[in-house]
């Protein structure tokens, strides 16, 4: 069946293939930009201007939109052309091809180890770009020319003309009416001023762009993941190359990349130049044959602690501590700066240095060294602190010669509410212990110059007091025969009556029984205990009222207030009659001595077909608790 399949795929990527090589027909509406004596039929895409070139001579959007969708997907400048490309499209029919199949194409993704060495991984995440197509409008103005690029030459104005020209092997473009023009080994920025220099059009619009970059062939060795040779459009730099190959291994170097061109090293490629020093960056372009040689790493340095990206970085030569440091994205806002932490190994023994900060930029590094940053010791000062019911608590602010009241003022603690008599001071002394110091708070307040007005120190602990906390929360208690008994908050004028009604009303189950009200009694000369006693009882009445006197009774603070229920009072019990009766369901006893046959002749009796000897009666005589 598989067989079957990639047979199948064969020949629709055969036929897509085919189909893509039928010419496109191209929109009459954007021909009017064209010399008059082009024709039509020979427009390639290479012949279109650039997208700026047609927005000046007056094309609409559309219009431009459909230009370049024909320059960039018809002939052979689309993004088809270079080897890489059709490999990648053919990939990308064939995924296509085995979805719609419903069958799953086998993938053999490749996942790299972590990397050892700061760098390694930016060529495999993909943070790079890559560039897979031949066709470009905006190369940088340092790209260098060589055979098979491609220029679009287009004037307009006075002057009316446009053409496509190649870069011969000999390193010349020849536009028809123009001569020869030798551009091989020029920047495309010199190369753009030498073509209007030579065509000399005066009181003309010109537009000059790279529609084409040639394919080379460069050889990536050495500690990559992928080594090779591979095709590639020429605009990719040295770098963007090394993405074809994935980078260095583990063990590859970011700092000393070579380019070796006809046996020699010709320029050399430093990925934290790049990182981290981009403005003095300078791009790399390689030319066809060239040899990208990916060294070993030798100079390995690890920092650690309180940097941003702790990790192991390459070092050269010339690197000092605080270049790694600045490798490492610098300091944490919690480290320790004014001395850092070197271990080395020197005549095979791992020695401590302490680098001060000023010799951080002197200090070179060797291969192994370790690099400690410490963290400092998050110990607050500066700071006293208010504590209490009063004001606002927490750490203050320490002034120098600040007194207690002044403090207080601060944290909000000088109201209503500030017990006056004391406040409490809790001093932090020399050998780290404390000392507790009472201060009359009255007296500080009323005079600044009181000896009670104590100065305060750094990290003083100074507590105030509420007069809330002198207070108690009374309560009453409710018992027994109400709909919601429990604790009720007591306060002055507080009454009987007012208290059943808070809980709820007397339940019905109450009725004609008697309230008791327990209270604990003042303690006596005679005895150091207090007692309970009960103070009032009183009866309930059967509609389930109070006399006038007891609504009245005034209640005190910690009573308890007992309901009780009715001794007579029943529950009515039910009975379930199920069977052969003329009326079952359920009934209630009317009184201790039911029987079974009462309850039967209260169901109308038994039916026909009743069997006497078959009743049974079930009956709970201990509920199991879960």
């Amino acid at each position: 069946m598989k067989r079957n399949i990639l047979s199948i795929l064969v020949c629709l990527v055969s036929f897509t293939a085919f189909t893509q090589d039928k010419p496109s027909e191209i929109n009459q509406t954007y021909l009017k930009f064209l010399p008059s004596n082009m024709d039509p039929n020979d427009i390639r895409p290479s012949d279109i201007p650039s997208e700026q070139v047609l927005q000046q001579m007056g094309l609409s959007s559309e219009e431009i939109s459909e230009a370049m969708d024909f320059k960039y997907n018809r002939g052979i400048n689309s993004e088809s052309d270079t080897p890489f490309n059709l490999i990648e499209n053919q990939k990308n029919k064939s995924k296509s091809f085995y979805n719609n199949m419903g069958v799953k194409e086998d993938e053999n993704k490749v996942e790299f180890p972590p990397s050892k060495i700061y760098g390694q991984d930016i060529f495999r995440t993909n943070d790079l770009s890559f560039f897979q197509q031949s066709t470009s409008e905006n190369p940088p103005s340092n790209y260098e020319i060589g055979p098979s690029d491609q220029f679009s030459i287009a004037v307009w104005g006075n002057s009316d003309y446009t053409a496509v020209v190649t870069v011969d092997e000999k390193g010349y473009i020849s536009p028809s009416g123009f001569g020869r023009i030798y551009v091989k080994g020029l920047t495309f920025e010199q190369a753009k001023s030498l073509i209007r220099k030579k065509l000399g059009m005066n009181n003309s619009e010109m537009d000059i762009s790279l529609v084409y970059s040639r394919v080379i062939l460069v050889n990536i060795v050495g500690e990559v993941y992928n080594p090779g040779s591979y095709a590639i459009p020429a605009i990719n730099t040295a770098f963007n190359a090394l993405m074809a190959a994935k980078g260095p291994t583990q063990i590859g170097s970011v700092r000393n990349i070579f380019i070796k061109r006809d046996g020699k090293v010709v320029d050399s490629l430093d990925v934290y130049e790049f990182l981290f020093n981009p403005s003095e960056h300078t791009d790399i372009y390689l030319q066809d044959g060239d040899y990208i040689l990916v060294s070993a790493a030798t100079n390995l340095v690890e920092i650690k602690g309180e940097v941003n990206r702790p990790y192991t970085y390459e070092v050269k030569s010339s690197d000092n501590m605080d270049d790694v440091i600045a490798f490492a994205g610098g300091y944490t806002t919690e480290s320790s700066q004014n001395i850092i932490t070197l271990k080395r190994f020197e005549d095979g023994k791992l020695l401590v240095h302490d680098v001060h900060k000023k010799d951080l930029h002197t200090t070179n590094l060797n291969a192994a060294d370790e690099i400690i940053v410490n963290k400092i010791q998050r110990k607050t000062s500066n700071f006293i602190t208010v504590q209490g019911t009063v004001g606002v608590q927490g750490d203050y602010e320490f002034f120098q010669g600040e007194k207690i009241s002044d403090l207080l003022k601060r944290a909000n603690c000088l109201n209503e509410y500030l017990y006056k008599e004391h406040a409490y001071i809790l001093r932090l002394n020399s050998d780290r212990s404390r000392t507790t110091i009472t201060v009359n708070l009255s007296s500080a307040l009323d005079n600044s110059n009181s000896k009670d007005n104590i100065t305060l120190k750094e990290y003083d602990i100074v507590n105030v007091i509420s007069t809330d906390d002198f207070q108690d929360d009374y309560i009453v208690s409710v018992f027994g025969s109400v709909r919601k008994s429990g604790d009720l908050i007591y306060g002055s004028g507080l009454k009987l009556e007012d208290v059943i009604e808070l809980s709820g009303g007397i339940k019905q189950e109450a009725s004609g029984s008697r309230i008791e009200i327990s209270r604990v009694l003042e303690v006596n000369s005679g005895s150091i205990i207090p007692k309970s006693s009960v103070v009032l009882v009183a009866e309930i009445n059967t509609d389930l009222s109070l006399k006038e006197e007891y609504n009245n009774f005034d209640l005190q603070a910690n009573d308890q207030i007992f309901v009780r229920k009715n001794p007579d009072y029943q529950e009515p019990i039910h009975v379930v009659v199920d069977g052969e009766v003329m009326y079952p369901g359920t009934y209630s006893l009317v009184s201790e001595g039911d029987r079974i046959s009462d309850i039967i002749e209260r169901c109308g009796g038994l039916t026909d077909n009743a069997f006497l000897e078959g009743v049974k009666l079930y009956r709970r005589t201990k509920v199991m608790s879960k």
